[in-house]
């Protein structure tokens, strides 16, 4: 994949203040070598090499040009070859990937985890996710990634996400079709949508996610600011 680290300008809005643990797992089997018998353990360790593949799976899709990934680093702790250094210590773990697409330039900011490396597999599963949206035909024409504005990557980096798209995420976990315009018109039934989707997505559910729930929690502050205070 063709990107380059560069040190973070500007941070688009408030650093977290209560970073969290990761929960992203890695499975590695691994044999003894006494008896040559295989076993499998689970670590605590963010799969770097499929964080990648999975990044560049979803920058390919959208056609993605001049990737940057800025970081609290500063230019001392980038090689020549565009990437940082081993002994880099990052000043905070947010990281913001910037690159040019099909749907014109977009910015993920992320500094949920504790882990720099945990930013980055965050922001790639998001991007999967938001590919998801097109499934059920709500999203023609990229929406749901052109909700995320950004200024260009060598000048500070800004990330919204406008009520459509919000509405668009709800509406792709609640598996309801063609209702995106029934949220933006009715306060209502988005709080309904929003109870029923987070059940789905609840990481303490079968089959939910952290990072689904998550932009769940975002789509619905959105759209919270969108029709005032829901009650």
């Amino acid at each position: 994949m063709d990107w380059r680290v560069v040190p973070i300008e500007r941070w688009p809005t408030q650093l977290s203040e209560e970073r969290q643990n990761h929960r992203f797992r890695k499975t590695v089997r691994r044999t003894r070598s006494y008896d040559n018998s295989n076993y499998t353990a689970t670590v605590s360790e963010v799969d770097w090499m499929g964080t990648l593949r999975l990044l560049e799976r979803e920058l390919e899709h959208l056609d993605a040009e001049n990737v940057v990934l800025q970081m609290a680093v500063t230019q001392r702790d980038i090689r020549q070859d565009g990437w940082i250094r081993a002994n880099a210590r990052p000043e905070h773990p947010g990281v913001i990937l910037s690159f040019e697409s099909r749907f014109g330039p977009l910015s993920y900011p992320c500094d949920t985890y504790t882990e720099w490396q945990a930013n980055v597999r965050a922001i790639a599963v998001s991007l999967e996710w938001l590919r998801g949206v097109d499934r059920h035909g709500v999203s023609k024409r990229g929406e749901q990634y052109r909700g995320w504005g950004a200024l260009p990557p060598a000048g500070g980096t800004t990330a919204t996400m406008t009520a459509r798209t919000a509405a668009e995420i709800l509406v792709d976990v609640e598996e309801l079709g063609g209702e995106a315009e029934l949220l933006l018109r009715d306060p209502a039934a988005v709080k309904l949508t929003y109870r029923e989707a987070a059940k789905k997505a609840h990481p303490d559910k079968h089959g939910g996610d952290t990072q689904r729930f998550q932009l769940l929690q975002q789509a619905r502050a959105v759209l919270e600011r969108h029709h005032g205070a829901l009650r």
